[in-house]
This record gives structure tokens, C-alpha cells and sequence, in this order.
């Protein structure tokens, strides 16, 4: 399932299956949620190119997405979360408990790396008991260190050391004008 603009579904429950995902930006309101696969929030737009031999180029947006229930994620559940900058990145909103289980990957991208004391806040609850089982940081080189907390329902990663960026920002478009004479 994938929320696109701010998108709505309303359900009576909400299985994510161990090969399922649910990505987007977007709320998706149900009477339950059990995760068994992957949750992306954000905005995450493959776009093919006309050229050949030259590859498609991916944008990637963070975003949030609510859930409005409670949730149960599974050993095999997956949050995926990009990290763009220290106030652009993904966050996932559970407006009911949490079990917290599964992994968590934070990617940071865009040529981001967080300095010391940097503060996210990616998942906000309201409660959540548990923790993940594993913790899985790309786009940084080896050598950073975090602390990943639980307080008052909100999963919070504080960065112990400056990161070393592996990602390049993406290219901005330039638009030229063409002038003939």
C-alpha cells in the first residue's frame, strides 16, 4: 500500500504481510496494526530515463505517516527511515501504543551526516513497550555512534560523535535559458 498526498484509508485492521510494505506520506486509520513487512514513510519517485545506456534517477522526499490505532510490529517487521538533513527526515506517528520489534534502518543521504548532540525524533507513540532487534545505519562510514532511546513513547536517536557522510548530495537542476539572436 502506498499513500501518495497526504493520502487517507480507513480499515478495520491493518495487516502488513512479511513480504508486504507500506510506504507514503499519508494516514491510514484502522482498528488495529499488525506489522509483519516493511514501513517507509516518505516520498520515494523512480524516474526512468529516455537516454540509453544512462540509468533512471530516484528522488527520495521524507515524509510522515500516521497510523491511528495500535501497533504490533513482528520480529520480521521492517521501519525504514531516510534522513536528509536535521530537520528532513521520515517519521512515523503511531497515535496508539506500540510493540516495538523488528529492525530499524535509518539511511542518510543527500551527502547528510549528523554532528554530535543531533537530535531525531523519528517515532512518536502513544506508549510502546519493547524494542527493535537490530539497527542497521547506512549511508554513513564506520565510526559513528548514537544512542537510540525510548521516552514517553518516542523512539529518539542522539548522535555520541560527528558523522562522516558516504552519500553525495543530489545535483540540482539548473535551467538555462536559450537565447537565439
Amino acid at each position: 500500500l502506498t499513500l501518495q498526498n497526504g493520502g487517507q484509508v480507513e480499515t478495520d485492521a491493518l495487516v502488513v504481510g512479511s513480504s508486504g510494505h507500506l510506504l507514503g506520506q499519508g494516514t491510514v486509520q484502522a482498528g488495529f496494526a499488525n506489522i509483519w513487512g516493511e514501513v517507509a514513510p516518505g516520498v520515494n519517485i523512480a524516474l526512468p530515463s529516455s537516454a540509453p545506456g544512462v540509468a533512471s534517477l530516484a528522488v527520495v522526499s521524507p515524509g510522515t505517516l500516521v497510523i491511528s490505532s495500535s501497533v504490533a510490529l513482528t520480529e520480521t517487521a521492517v521501519i525504514a527511515l531516510d534522513i536528509h538533513a536535521l530537520d528532513s527526515y521520515d517519521q512515523l506517528v503511531i497515535d496508539g501504543t506500540a510493540e516495538l520489534a523488528g529492525q530499524l534502518i535509518l539511511h542518510f543521504g543527500e551527502g547528510f551526516a549528523p554532528q554530535q548532540a543531533d537530535v531525531f525524533n523519528f517515532i512518536q507513540t502513544g506508549g510502546a513497550t519493547g524494542s527493535f532487534a537490530d539497527v542497521v545505519i547506512t549511508g554513513l562510514a564506520p565510526g559513528f555512534e548514537y544512542d537510540l532511546a525510548l521516552t514517553n513513547g518516542v523512539v529518539t536517536l542522539t548522535a555520541l560523535n560527528d558523522g562522516v557522510p558516504t552519500t553525495q548530495p543530489s545535483p540540482a537542476d539548473l535551467f538555462l535559458p536559450l537565447v537565439m539572436r
